[in-house]
């Protein structure tokens, strides 16, 4: 949210792709911006499988959907004359013919089993993109992530800084 707050703010024209789960908040915060609906990953999680094993199992199903997200960002680059896409977490939305970022907290992954086949699949999704946006600290001491926003495969990384959409008030 801050980011799309900041390009507003420099009068950016901005388009929203959203999800059934990302599209009330949406709509609350930026009523005036139009939204364009995305396929939903729609990842389960098992209260007794370990969380990697159930994202490896579903590893097809989700690489269909980056597939359809993909074809979706290219007809809507035509259509719409879109320059810059800047994508949260959304493996598909990139694009040789328009400036494609990725915002992404982990950059490098830990998993307990393969851990190097994970980050081999995840760090060529990311080399899709032209910039890594990194919401986190790039000095080692200051990281939030710790180990998981190190860059440790030559990724274009521009680290933000911590975001949230939540403001800071006075008491």
């Amino acid at each position: 949210m801050p980011i799309i707050k900041a390009l507003l703010e420099n009068n950016n024209k901005v388009i929203l792709g959203c999800t059934s789960l990302t599209e009330k908040i949406l709509e609350q915060e930026f009523p005036q911006l139009e939204k364009i609906q995305l396929p939903e990953y729609a990842i389960s999680y098992s209260s007794t499988m370990p969380i990697w094993f159930k994202l490896v199992s579903q590893y097809s199903r989700i690489k269909s959907i980056i597939n359809q997200e993909h074809q979706l960002l290219k007809k809507l680059i035509r259509s719409k004359n879109i320059e810059v896409v800047i994508s949260d977490n959304r493996y598909g939305l990139f694009s040789k013919d328009a400036l494609s970022i990725i915002i992404c907290h982990q950059i490098n992954l830990i998993a307990p089993f393969l851990s190097k086949l994970a980050n081999k699949i995840h760090v060529t999704l990311l080399k899709n993109f032209a910039e890594v946006w990194v919401p986190d600290f790039e000095d080692g001491s200051k990281k939030l992530a710790g180990e998981l926003s190190r860059n440790k495969n030559d990724l274009k990384c521009k680290y933000l800084g911590p975001l949230s959409r939540l403001e800071k008030t006075k008491n």
